[in-house]
């Protein structure tokens, strides 16, 4: 076939969202062929080459390989599930092309589908549809894995990237204690979670590193392992949900769905998200069960109350998110910023820390919750 490339143009991919790890391009291809001229916009994602932290960063934890994998051996036999139930939705953006030895991925830009990146904290009923997608991932690899003869791919061989070793490189990530605890002091009321805040300190590491791994006997499933409102694009109809598409999978792994889940409590979901967490878990059940059925498992699938027990036994979480993450989802830093936080000295950490700690909306999250945690028996 004739074809002759009129128009080739690389753009910087911002409106894909935030990606760390990775550098993405968005390419404008104008293209005629037998007369007729038509467009095609992609999105090229490809590791980083230049030296630094992101370098470090894929070298100790192989994401691209784990992406690569996920797009050619997991979502075809998710695909495949979906459509033998006449469920025609789209998953992720559609993988084009793929390059292991260079790192690099070519997927559709389904900007052009309508779908958009929604920057603000959910409310309850959108939060609600969230939860059911992520209820049909979970649901997929659920079924996936309890049917291997149908659908020959191992999901237990996608183990979590993150180590003892990652945790002490990213240690500005996995830190806070100290200065949270000091500065809880100042909060009156709130004294008395002063000391319960430092106490976890030392347990934390290996606390959090049991529970990215599976528990035998337990619920496992496909996690996406950044399940944040980064990592999601939605198509909206007055100013409501109304189709929502997962973005970036190199960080899933094999594990208990509460380590989505809190992610979404705490990095997609609102205050009120928080507070109905008993009725939001009950909805993402529900999700999960009808999707089994509709994919007529044998298996059964997992009771509410076996979920909320998988939430409280998960629920070290709650103090990774509330301790380590939350302050940088409510003060922003730029990229460059983010860099020199990795190579800062304990002392800057600890102002860093302490800024972003006595910053009003993180003020206000904290408190919101640690009568929570404290009700739960997270804090003792």
């Amino acid at each position: 076939e004739e074809l002759e490339v009129m128009k080739f143009e690389l753009l910087p991919g911002a409106e894909l969202g935030y990606h760390f790890t990775s550098n993405i391009l968005k390419v404008d291809i104008l293209c005629k062929s037998f007369g007729n001229e038509r467009t095609r916009t992609l999105i090229v994602k490809m590791k980083p080459a230049e030296d630094g932290l992101k370098k470090e960063y894929i070298q100790e934890m192989p994401m691209f390989d784990r992406e690569i994998e996920i797009y050619t051996k997991v979502f075809p036999q998710m695909v495949e599930i979906m459509m033998q139930v006449g469920d025609m939705n789209d998953q992720a953006p559609r993988l084009l092309y793929h390059n292991e030895d260079r790192s690099t991925l070519v997927l559709e830009d389904i900007t052009k589908q309508g779908y958009e990146l929604h920057k603000e904290i959910l409310g309850f009923n959108d939060f609600l549809k969230v939860v059911e997608h992520l209820a049909r991932f979970h649901a997929q690899s659920y079924y996936i894995q309890d049917n291997q003869y149908d659908h020959p791919v191992d999901l237990t061989k996608y183990p979590c990237m993150t180590t003892e070793n990652v945790m002490k490189k990213m240690k500005i990530l996995y830190d806070g204690f100290d200065v949270l605890k000091e500065e809880v002091k100042t909060w009156p009321g709130y004294e008395k979670y002063s000391d319960k805040i430092a106490s976890l300190k030392d347990k934390f590491p290996s606390e959090l590193l049991k529970i990215y791994q599976p528990h035998p006997g337990s619920l496992n499933v496909l996690c996406h392992g950044d399940f944040t409102l980064n990592n999601l694009m939605f198509i909206k109809e007055n100013g409501e949900i109304h189709d929502t598409i997962l973005l970036d999978f190199q960080l899933c792994f094999w594990a208990s769905p509460a380590i989505d889940l809190f992610s979404a409590f705490y990095a997609i979901g609102n205050a009120e998200c928080r507070k109905r967490r008993e009725e939001i878990l009950m909805n993402y059940q529900i999700a999960f069960s009808e999707y089994l059925h509709l994919y007529q498992s044998i298996k059964n699938p997992p009771t509410l109350l076996e979920l909320n027990i998988e939430m409280l036994r998960a629920g070290i979480l709650e103090i990774l998110w509330v301790v380590c993450f939350l302050p940088f989802y409510y003060v922003k830093f730029s990229e460059k910023d983010f860099e020199k936080m990795f190579n800062a000295s304990s002392e800057e950490v600890d102002n860093i820390r302490r800024t972003m700690d006595r910053n009003e909306a993180v003020i206000e999250m904290i408190k919101e919750v640690l009568p929570d945690l404290l009700h739960r028996g997270i804090l003792t």
